[in-house]
């Protein structure tokens, strides 16, 4: 089990929307015709070789900026830097995968809510056995499985996803309007997390 590796650059941070059941893909086809709907994106470029997408005219309305005065870089790197808003796919993988960054959390139990510090070991029994792995809490003797912990925003597990870039942990949450209409085009419910990277 590694955490994200460093690098020579700046900590990219990230907002990661995914079907809650994590082995759910999405036709990405249609999960992008919704988000064009929405206004959320608009034309695609090339970003460090794969296909992203500029913020659409709705990219506000439908991203939900907390606080006062937010910071947010609606342009291409080169004139905002590297950490500017744009949104990208996570194309389907064939198993859900662990996603983490350097801001992950220990996870609480959903059951008593004490936090899980053991929670690298988890994942690594969670990979070996072939994902079909129950964790049984030490506070409270429940069983539960390893998705079903409160990872508190920090990680998640998924096939397949949209990263919206550019977005610190708290800074911003999806609208509502946005999360009914993923469900709507998926027929799965959708949660989300941040990630630094």
């Amino acid at each position: 089990m590694q955490l994200a590796p460093q690098s020579r650059h700046p900590i990219m941070n990230q907002l990661i929307l995914h079907p809650r059941n994590m082995h759910a893909a999405i036709n990405e086809a249609s999960i992008l015709d919704t988000l064009r709907d929405l206004g959320l994106i608009d034309q695609s470029f090339d970003y460090q070789g794969k296909t992203h997408y500029q913020p659409g005219d709705a990219f506000l309305e439908r991203m939900i900026f907390l606080g006062c005065s937010p910071v947010i870089a609606l342009g291409e790197p080169g004139l905002t830097g590297e950490d500017f808003c744009h949104v990208s796919l996570i194309p389907s993988a064939a198993e859900p995968r662990f996603w983490h960054g350097k801001n992950i959390k220990a996870p609480r139990c959903p059951h008593c809510r004490k936090p899980q510090t053991d929670w690298q070991t988890l994942i690594t029994q969670w990979q070996t056995r072939q994902h079909d792995y129950r964790h049984r809490c030490a506070e409270c003797d429940k069983e539960t499985t390893i998705d079903e912990l409160k990872w508190r925003q920090s990680a998640g597990f998924l096939r397949s996803g949209i990263i919206v870039w550019g977005i610190y942990e708290g800074e911003a949450v999806p609208s509502e309007g946005l999360m009914d209409a993923l469900q709507a085009c998926s027929g799965e419910k959708w949660t989300y997390f941040y990630l630094q990277s």
